[in-house]
């Protein structure tokens, strides 16, 4: 799943915090019903299914991290786009 991290995120985005950076931001909406958090170690997203809650990690790396790290010193960063390997079936997320 393409994940873009807009401007707009970046502009609306909250230093420091795991449910409101561009990053999370970004990744709530390619998610639609999700809720994300994003901390130094990992992307986390979280769905609920009949009462069973599932959540799924993956490893902040390379431009992400870079980014996630600069904007929360307050740095200037850019529009920002990297791929999570999920995808959307029947409305639920699932790796791949």
């Amino acid at each position: 799943m393409k994940i873009t991290v807009t401007k707009n995120d970046i502009r609306q985005g909250q230093m420091n915090s795991p449910t409101s950076c561009p990053v999370a931001l970004a990744v709530q909406r390619a998610t639609k019903d999700h809720r994300s958090t994003v901390g130094y170690l990992a992307i986390h997203i979280r769905q609920t299914d009949n009462s069973v809650t599932r959540i799924m990690d993956f490893a902040l790396r390379g431009p992400v991290l870079s980014f996630v790290r600069a904007f929360d010193k307050g740095k200037r960063v850019k529009p920002l786009s990297f791929t999570l390997p999920i995808k959307k079936v029947g409305g639920k997320l699932i790796r791949i």
